[in-house]
C-alpha cells in the first residue's frame, strides 16, 4: 500500500483500533498531519521498512493515545522542528537505520513522556545537548553504528532519568572533551552497552573500555585542546535542501547528479557514503572524503558526481550512496546537508582501479584531479590471553581485498610473525612461550618493515601475560579451596556438637531434698506423713550412722 491507497475512507469505523502495522509498504515522502486521523485510540504504529523520507511538523496529528512509533529502515534524513508536537503520550520511538546526520533543539519538542529512544544505524557524528533537548524522563537511549567520535560536555548530564546507554560500534575519542561525560556516567551508575562501548582513539587508549577508563587517563596537549575547538563549526538546523536527481552506469563508473538549494548558495562536499543492502540490513563498506567549494563550482545549483565503483563495488549487488554537504551561513556556523540515491544494483565490472575513485564534475581542472585513493583501515581490533599459551585475535578491516601483518610482542622480541588476508576477522594462536611480560599484539597494512622491531607497525593492544594469567589462576583455585575447606570445618563442627546433643545428653546432678532432714549422710531419707522416715535408697542397710540435726 501507499499514501493513494490508504486512505481516511478506506479507515473509517475503526474507532477502537489500537494497534496498526503498516510494515514493508510503498509509503513515501513525509507523513502529513491527516495520515490516519481519527485513529483516536491508537497505541502502537509500525512504519517500518518502507521510503519515508522526512519527517514534517506537527505529523500524526490526532493520535494523541499513540504510545509506541516505529519507523526503522526507512529513508529519513530530515526531522523537521515540532514534528512530533502532537504526540504527547509516546513512550516508544524507533527512528534506526535511517539518515539522520543531525537533530536540531526543536525535534524532540512535544515528547517529555518519552522513554526510549532508539538511533541506531544512522550517521550522527557527536552527542551535543541538541540530541536529547527536552527528554526529560529518557532512560534508554540507543546509538549504535553511528559515526560518533565526540561527546561534548553537558550533553547528557540532566537526564537524570537516564539507566541505558548504548555507544557500541562508534568511533569515540578518548580524550580531554569526554571527561566530564565520563565522569558523570560513574558518579551515576548509567550502564553503557554492559561494557561493549570502547575508543578508537587515541592510541594508547585504543580499544579500551569506556566505562574503565578514569579521568586522569583522558588527556589533551594544549596544542590539540585548541586546535579541536578553533576549528570546531557549530552545527546548525539547515534552511537548505540537497535532493537526488538521477544515477547511471557506464562500464565501472557511476554518475550520481544532485539538485543544491541553500540560503546562499554557499557550500562545500564533506564526504560519501557507500552502503552494501540486503534484505533487512545496510552496511558501510567505504566512507570517502571529498573536496568541493561552490563558489568554484560553474553551476552551484546542480551537483554532479563521479564514482570509479571497480574497485569497490561487486556485480549484481545492491547498493547505496549517501552525500553529506556543509551548507555555510555567518561566521563558522554550519549546517549539514544529507541525502541519499534510491538503492540500485551495480552492473558494472568488478576492476583494479588505481588513481581516482570519487570527484566532483566539473569544467575546473581543479575537482576533476580530485581523487581518493583506496586504503585499508583497522576498524576493530581486539586481543586477549584465553588460556596460558593461547591468544586469541579479532580484528574488522574496511575492505578484504589487502594483506595485513600481525606480530606479536613480549617486551620488545618478537615471539610470533603471521601475514593474513583482510577477509580473517577472527585467528587463535596456539603453543606461545610463557613470558613475565605482557604481550602486545601489532598490525601494519606495509609490506616493507622491519618485522623483528615493535616500531615498524601502526597499531598494537596490550594483552596480559600468559605468566600473569597462570598466577592469577592458581591464586583463585587456591582461594576457591580454602574458601570450601573453610566452610568444611564449620559444618563438621555442626555435625559434632548436633550429635553430642542427640545421642549422649547431660544427665542432671541430683539435689538433696532441702525439706526432710536427713538421717543419713551416705544415704538420704525421705519422710512419710505421719513423720517416720523411709529409707528410699538403702537396700539392704549394712550399717548406719546416726546424724543429729541441730537448728539453728
Amino acid at each position: 500500500m501507499n499514501g493513494t491507497t490508504l486512505t481516511l475512507e478506506t479507515l473509517d469505523g475503526l474507532n477502537s483500533l489500537q494497534k496498526l502495522d503498516l510494515r514493508k509498504n510503498l509509503f513515501s515522502g513525509s507523513l502529513g498531519s491527516n495520515f490516519l486521523d481519527g485513529l483516536r485510540k491508537l497505541e502502537v504504529l509500525d512504519m517500518s521498512v518502507n521510503n519515508i523520507t522526512a519527517l514534517r511538523r506537527g505529523m500524526l496529528n490526532g493520535l494523541e493515545a499513540l504510545s509506541s512509533l516505529k519507523l526503522s529502515y526507512n529513508q529519513i534524513d530530515v526531522i523537521e522542528d515540532q514534528a512530533f508536537i502532537n504526540l504527547k503520550n509516546l513512550l516508544a520511538l524507533d527512528l534506526s537505520h535511517n539518515r539522520i546526520v543531525s537533530v536540531s533543539t526543536g525535534s524532540w519538542t512535544g515528547l517529555s513522556l518519552l522513554k526510549t529512544l532508539d538511533l541506531s544505524h544512522n550517521y550522527l557524528r557527536t552527542i551535543a545537548v541538541d540530541l536529547t533537548v527536552g527528554l526529560t524522563n529518557l532512560k534508554t537511549l540507543v546509538l549504535a553504528d553511528n559515526d560518533i567520535t565526540g561527546i561534548r560536555s553537558g550533553s547528557l548530564q540532566k537526564h537524570d532519568a537516564l539507566e541505558n546507554l548504548v555507544l557500541t560500534d562508534n568511533p569515540l575519542s578518548c580524550d580531554c572533551q569526554i571527561r566530564d561525560f565520563v565522569e558523570w556516567l560513574q558518579e551515576n551508575d548509567i550502564d553503557v552497552d554492559g561494557g561493549t562501548a570502547v575508543c578508537a582513539t587515541p592510541p594508547e587508549l585504543e580499544n579500551a573500555h569506556l566505562s574503565e577508563l578514569k579521568a586522569d587517563m583522558l588527556t589533551c596537549t594544549s596544542e590539540e585542546f585548541s586546535s579541536e575547538y578553533d576549528s570546531y563549526e557549530p552545527i546548525i538546523s539547515s534552511t537548505g535542501v540537497l535532493r537526488f536527481v538521477n544515477l547511471t552506469q557506464d562500464g565501472a563508473g557511476i554518475l550520481v547528479e544532485w539538485d543544491v538549494q541553500t540560503i546562499n548558495d554557499v557550500f562545500s562536499c564533506d564526504l560519501l557514503f557507500i552502503y552494501s543492502v540486503d534484505d533487512t540490513h545496510e552496511t558501510l563498506i567505504e566512507q570517502l572524503p571529498l573536496s568541493c567549494d561552490s563558489t568554484k563550482l560553474e553551476m552551484s545549483s546542480k551537483l554532479k558526481l563521479m564514482l570509479l565503483a571497480g574497485a569497490i563495488l561487486e556485480t549484481n549487488s545492491t547498493y547505496r550512496l549517501c552525500l553529506v554537504l556543509l551548507e555555510h551561513h555567518s561566521g563558522d556556523n554550519a549546517a549539514l546537508l544529507p541525502s541519499c540515491t534510491d538503492n540500485f544494483v551495480y552492473t558494472g565490472s568488478r576492476v583494479e582501479t588505481e588513481g581516482k575513485l570519487a570527484f566532483i564534475v566539473d569544467s575546473n581542472e581543479e575537482y576533476e584531479s580530485y581523487s581518493v585513493e583506496p586504503r585499508a583501515e583497522l576498524t576493530a581490533f581486539h586481543a586477549n590471553v584465553t588460556e596460558i599459551d593461547t591468544i586469541s585475535i579479532f580484528m574488522r578491516i574496511s575492505t578484504p581485498d589487502c594483506l595485513v601483518y600481525l606480530g606479536i610482542f613480549e617486551y620488545e622480541k618478537i615471539v610470533l610473525y603471521k601475514i593474513l588476508n583482510c577477509s580473517v576477522q577472527s585467528i587463535t594462536f596456539r603453543n606461545i612461550p610463557t613470558g613475565y611480560f605482557d604481550y602486545e599484539v601489532c598490525t601494519t597494512f606495509e609490506n616493507q618493515i622491519d618485522y623483528s622491531s615493535k616500531s615498524s607497525f601502526q597499531q598494537c593492544v596490550i594483552t596480559k601475560s600468559p605468566w600473569s594469567v597462570s598466577i592469577e589462576n592458581i591464586v583463585l583455585l587456591v582461594a576457591i579451596g580454602f574458601f570450601f575447606m573453610l566452610i568444611s570445618i564449620l559444618i563438621l563442627i555442626f555435625v559434632y556438637f548436633l550429635s553430642r546433643k542427640i545421642f549422649f545428653p547431660l544427665k542432671p546432678a541430683l539435689v538433696p531434698n532441702r525439706k526432710s532432714p536427713s538421717r543419713s549422710i551416705l544415704y538420704p531419707s525421705m519422710a512419710d506423713n505421719d513423720g517416720s522416715y523411709i529409707d528410699d535408697l538403702r537396700q539392704p542397710r549394712p550399717f548406719e550412722i546416726s546424724a543429729t540435726l541441730i537448728q539453728i
